[in-house]
């Protein structure tokens, strides 16, 4: 009985098959070759990323161990591709050195030359100057030291008296007059008494020399007759005070009156 069924199923088999044919057939295979492809191509894109990945870890590698010795980044040169078949292994990592770029040592200074043809600028900095005004010195002049003499002198009578007159002058040693300066005249008269005696009477004048460097001097009235009458007068410079810290060179001028 199961023979039969198994004969009847087989029967039915290519029965289909007879009405299908050849296109069921090749639409499958289809199928099978693409779904094949897929799991290769699959397969190969998963071979290939693990593969790269694995030469990028390599280069990174490398590179940081080239940095950390030199300081130079190094240059990984590929290795071959890959075939039909899923390609070659990586090839081996190439350094190539570069110029030196190290940075100089703290506290060293570099200057790094312009190109050719180009125009640098320096700035100077000019501190500001102060200009300190000439000291001016002013020497004061040394001391005057003064002298006296009397450059004139007269007397003149009246009808029973007589006066004594002099100029006294007061002038530096160039004969500069010195204005301002104070003198004091010792006068001394000689009296003639009732007996016939001689008696010298002393007075002093004072006074301050003027503009023209002069003082002048005037005494009396003297008696001219009887007793008691002046027959002689002197005049004798005793002493002269000069301004601003002068001094006087102690030459006592004098002059004499006779009565007229």
């Amino acid at each position: 009985m199961e023979e039969r069924h198994l004969l009847a199923d087989n029967s039915c088999m290519r029965a289909w098959r007879g009405r299908h044919g050849e296109r069921g057939a090749t639409a499958v295979e289809v199928a099978l070759l693409v779904t094949l492809v897929a799991f290769v191509a699959l397969g190969a894109v998963k071979f290939m990323g693990k593969s790269s990945k694995g030469k990028f870890d390599e280069a990174g590698t490398t590179i940081d161990s080239a940095s950390g010795g030199s300081g130079l980044p190094p240059v990984v040169g590929g290795g071959g591709g890959g075939g039909g078949g899923g390609g070659g292994t990586g090839g081996t990592p190439t350094t190539i050195a570069l110029p030196s770029t190290t940075s100089p040592p703290v506290g060293v200074t570099t200057t790094t030359a312009p190109p050719v043809g180009a125009t640098t600028t320096s700035t100077v900095f000019v501190p500001p100057t102060t200009t300190i005004p000439p000291t001016t010195t002013t020497t004061a002049p040394p001391p005057v030291v003064a002298s006296s003499a009397f450059s004139s002198a007269w007397a003149y009578p009246t009808s029973t008296t007589w006066y004594s007159t002099a100029d006294l002058d007061v002038i530096d040693a160039s004969g500069m007059p010195v204005d301002g300066a104070a003198v004091t005249v010792t006068v001394r008269a000689q009296r003639i008494r009732w007996n016939g005696s001689v008696r010298w009477d002393t007075s002093t004048v004072q006074g301050t020399v003027g503009p023209g460097g002069s003082f002048r001097v005037e005494t009396g009235p003297w008696k001219r007759s009887g007793s008691n009458r002046i027959t002689q007068v002197i005049y004798e410079v005793s002493d002269v005070t000069v301004p601003d810290d002068g001094s006087w060179d102690g030459n006592a001028a004098s002059v004499s009156f006779d009565a007229p």
